[in-house]
């Protein structure tokens, strides 16, 4: 029943056959060696042993129980956490025909303690994508979304399914990696940003991605606890309504014109040749 304090942390929820890769990419090859990881899952106290002995060199910590629970999610200090991933999760005990909805009920859950939190969740049915867009969650990933067009340009472009494996796999190599842009380049144009990743980092400017702040109700009234505020509040909450709910989507611009002007708040895509941390 251990408590973590560790802050600005991740937490990963659950197992399934690509767990173990994502702790690699975010360890032994990754650029996140040193922030604390926390995984959740319903492992047995063997596997989680062989897990513990595997990643001793990491700050890596492992809570047993099941992760769509407050209880176990507060232990793991969910609300001090920097990020969120919610796996299709195969471990435990629980019917396969409703992992999706396990996952639903997870980043709710995880949303209601920690608002501002990233999460990043993974589901079987792209159907299902609504529901975790409802519940405000930043990316999702369906397994085995894109798998038709990536087959279809082994034919069309050959040749081209192997780049993307490059570039996705472990190890050194190039990888595709958001970058925070220096301030100098602000008001400058995509042109000039692109030539100092090249000249001074190696690297290729792909493009542009931005996150918008969602604005919320807490937002444009006061802090204080005037009459007009609770008034604001009390109203909304009868009407059963949330008019600030519609959560703005990350937008990217890729490959855009040289003279396309770098805006603030926006993050550079770049393929950068990286180092595996060991």
């Amino acid at each position: 029943m251990e408590i973590v304090k560790e802050k600005d942390h991740i937490v990963i929820c659950g197992w399934n056959q690509y767990t173990e890769e994502v702790l690699q990419v975010l360890t032994t090859h990754g650029t996140m060696a040193n922030t604390p990881i926390i995984l959740i899952s319903e492992l047995s106290v063997d596997d989680v042993d062989s897990l513990r002995l595997k990643y001793d060199n990491y700050n890596l910590r492992f809570l047993r129980g099941n992760y769509a629970h407050e209880d176990v999610l507060l232990r793991a200090n969910i609300a001090k956490a920097k990020f969120a991933l919610i796996l299709a999760d195969t471990a435990g005990n629980h019917p396969k025909d409703r992992i999706d909805e396990r996952t639903t009920l997870a980043s709710l859950t995880i949303k209601s303690i920690a608002p501002s939190i990233k999460i990043i969740a993974e589901i079987l049915d792209g159907e299902n994508k609504p529901h975790l867009k409802r519940a405000n969650v930043d990316e999702i990933i369906v397994r085995g979304e894109n798998i038709g067009a990536l087959l279809a340009s082994a034919i069309n472009s050959p040749g081209l399914p192997k780049i993307f494996s490059s570039l996705l796999s472990l190890g050194d190599g190039n990888k595709l990696l958001r970058v925070e842009i220096p301030r100098t380049f602000i008001g400058k144009t995509f042109k000039e940003l692109s030539s100092f990743y090249r000249e001074k980092q190696h690297a290729i400017l792909i493009g542009l991605v931005m996150e918008k702040k969602v604005m919320t109700l807490e937002d444009l009234l006061s802090d204080d606890t005037s009459v007009i505020d609770k008034f604001i509040k009390e109203k909304i909450k009868e009407s059963r309504r949330d008019i600030f709910s519609k959560k703005e989507e990350t937008q990217f611009v890729i490959n855009p014109d040289d003279g396309y002007i770098i805006n603030d708040g926006e993050f550079a895509v770049i393929l950068s040749r990286v180092v595996s941390v060991k």
